[in-house]
């Protein structure tokens, strides 16, 4: 995407922030706080292992809109190498179009709850890690339109720069995100997603690849039972075209990730125990990621998370993590 087209974006964003500020309305703030403990040991060292305290986000969160059907967003986390997160301007005519454009998360994206408060696990599905590892970002400068339409469906299509195409002229869509789903009885969501994407790391070499991704989530008595089924199918020449991957254990074709969850509540404190279980394939190897945990949480502001994980390649466990993750979640409307 041109240059021109990224200042016109940004320059849209600061205009709408300040004409709102002039309203009554003031923004929604949002602030997330997490610190955390990993213990890993990995095979066939099974005696060594590695000890790491880090933030995983240190977040705050702007958003945005009012009557006459205009909004922003924008989010800086200073704990990432890239702090500026989120940075976009909405307008909403309808309730059938909406269009953003900025800098955003495009439509496509394994693990159903992206909001960090609501990821059930404290990492990431392996896929999930692939696929921003193989793009190299999560987050795109682009433009997306989005709506709801007639039987509780929805749509979201958008187009938007890739840091993968470069050494080239410049492309229309260097990248293509489509989202369709379908929810019913407020319980059962069925979502569907395609992402195709241009790769350039040469001037001579150019290829286009896409990702599929299928999900299914039920949320049953009184939404305190989360369960979600997400397949993934990724493309398996894409590794020929990554000229600085090394690593093959972490690269996924293709990917099948059950996850469940429910909500027990006690004098002011809920607990969630949770389970995941992930099989993936490589294209050589297949193997499985085994998750558990439980989050304990206090009101909506203070949680903790304990999760525990090994993997198992070729009937033998090749590694084993244990986290511990605290939250802090402050809101203000």
């Amino acid at each position: 995407m041109s240059i021109s087209i990224k200042k016109a974006v940004f320059t849209s964003l600061v205009f709408l922030c300040s004409s709102s500020f002039s309203g009554a309305k003031m923004p929604e703030i949002k602030v997330i706080m997490q610190p955390r403990f990993d213990l890993s040991v990995n095979s066939p060292a099974l005696d060594s292992s590695v000890q790491e305290w880090s933030i995983r986000r240190a977040q705050i969160e702007l958003s945005y809109s009012d009557e006459s059907k205009l909004g922003f967003g924008l989010s800086a986390d200073v704990s990432k190498d890239k702090i500026l997160q989120n940075a976009f301007i909405r307008y909403k005519p309808f309730d059938f179009l909406s269009i953003r454009a900025g800098r955003a998360r495009p439509s496509f994206g394994y693990d159903m709850q992206k909001a960090p408060e609501k990821l059930w696990l404290v990492d990431n599905s392996r896929t999930s890690s692939f696929i921003k590892s193989a793009v190299g970002t999560d987050r795109n400068v682009g433009l997306e339109i989005s709506g709801s339409l007639p039987a509780k469906t929805y749509y979201k299509l958008g187009c938007y720069d890739s840091p993968n195409y470069k050494n080239g002229p410049f492309e229309f869509v260097e990248l293509f995100a489509a989202e369709a789903g379908w929810k019913q009885f407020d319980f059962f969501q069925l979502t569907a997603a395609f992402r195709n994407e241009s790769f350039r790391q040469h001037p001579l070499l150019k290829y286009r690849t896409s990702f599929f991704d299928v999900a299914l989530v039920s949320e049953l008595f009184q939404k305190k039972w989360y369960t979600e089924v997400e397949f993934f199918y990724g493309d398996a020449s894409l590794r020929d075209y990554l000229v600085d991957w090394d690593d093959d254990d972490v690269f996924v074709t293709a990917s099948l990730r059950v996850l469940s969850t429910y909500r027990f509540d006690f004098k002011g404190n809920a607990f969630w125990p949770v389970i995941a279980v992930e099989h993936f394939d490589n294209g050589f190897t297949g193997a499985q990621d085994y998750t558990g945990g439980i989050r304990w949480g206090r009101g909506e502001a203070f949680f903790i998370d304990l999760n525990g994980k090994f993997t198992v390649k070729e009937d033998s466990v090749s590694g084993r993590k244990i986290t511990v993750q605290g939250t802090y979640l402050f809101k203000r409307k």
